[in-house]
């Protein structure tokens, strides 16, 4: 998931944190959150 992120959203590192959490629990959701 990192990959995909830019480096811009370096700072927003600890709501990356919250959605790497939610990807374990649904996938689907936390991708549709990563392709916005």
């Amino acid at each position: 998931y990192m990959k995909r992120r830019p480096a811009i959203v370096k700072p927003d590192e600890p709501f990356d944190l919250y959605e790497l959490k939610a990807t374990d629990l649904q996938p689907n959701n936390s991708t549709e959150r990563k392709e916005m």
